[in-house]
């Protein structure tokens, strides 16, 4: 009898020892791995959305949220540089739910520490969420971050090599698209100040320039600066200038004429007014040599 109880146990811990061993699943384990973990979580909507507006001065921006069926999840955000050896990845918490009321209509409730609490409807299977982030220091931007149960990368690797250096692909390209690193520029003014009208305070971390290009166009913008040197894009206008027979300069930005005149020291200077984030604000532009 006791050898049949031996026995018994025995059996009973081999099949609890395979049991153990479980299968293999083609869906993304938490974290968005394939390699087997502790938890039985597997992702149930992937997100994914990009930020290029800003490469050329500063860096690109990508993310990816894998959500799992726990209602836990990870937000991974890579950052790419034109030196691919500064790019970084990180990743934070995400919790989430999706909630179908009587009608029918999902809403998606996602919570990251960074971009807060949002929310989405379901449209035609996706949820596009409006995602909130912050770079080079205060500056932030909002994306729209669409995701869905279809899951398009299984592992995190295999979207960061989907992703990473595409903002790089067409070297020689402005903030924008376009070629403006390839003109040729005729006048350049800088303004190492970009201040506020309504208080007359100092934006922190700012400047602002002009340039104006050989084939008649012209481009100002204002932006997060160190150094007096633009990392990223605040305020940028487009526009066209043409010198005058008394040596000034008229130009148009966004609509709006201006007329570079010499100031007391010879140099050209005319004071731009836009619009930022704080409001109306004005810079003072001063030729450079």
């Amino acid at each position: 009898m006791k050898r049949l109880m031996t026995t018994f146990l025995m059996t009973l811990s081999a099949f609890a020892l395979a049991g153990c061993g479980g299968t293999s699943s083609n869906t993304p384990s938490v974290g968005g791995s394939n390699s087997s973990g502790t938890s039985d979580a597997t992702v149930a909507y992937q997100f994914v959305g990009s930020y290029y507006e800003v490469a050329s001065q500063f860096a690109s921006f990508d993310f990816l949220a894998n959500l799992n069926s726990d209602n836990t999840g990870t937000l991974y955000r890579l950052t790419c540089h034109a030196d691919e050896t500064q790019n970084t990845l990180e990743e934070s918490d995400v919790t989430w739910k999706v909630e179908e009321d009587r009608d029918g209509i999902k809403t998606m409730t996602f919570t990251e520490k960074e971009t807060g609490t949002i929310e989405a409807y379901e449209t035609d299977g996706k949820f596009t969420l409006a995602l909130k982030f912050t770079f080079a220091g205060s500056y932030s931007r909002t994306i729209d971050f669409v995701g869905s149960s279809t899951i398009q990368y299984e592992t995190v690797d295999a979207w960061r090599e989907d992703v990473e250096g595409a903002a790089y692909e067409n070297q020689g390209q402005g903030p924008s698209g376009g070629e403006t690193e390839d003109k040729e520029t005729a006048y350049a003014f800088k303004a190492s100040e970009v201040i506020i009208d309504s208080s007359s305070t100092v934006i922190a971390n700012c400047a602002a320039e002009c340039l104006l290009y050989e084939d008649g166009t012209a481009m100002a913008r204002n932006g997060y600066a160190m150094g007096g040197t633009i990392y990223a894009d605040y305020t940028k206008e487009e526009g066209t200038w043409e010198e005058n027979d008394d040596g000034s300069l008229s130009i148009t930005l966004k609509e709006t004429d201006y007329t570079a005149t010499e100031n007391e020291d010879g140099l050209l200077s005319f004071t731009w007014k836009t619009t930022n984030e704080e409001g109306p604000v004005h810079a003072v532009f001063v030729q450079e040599k």
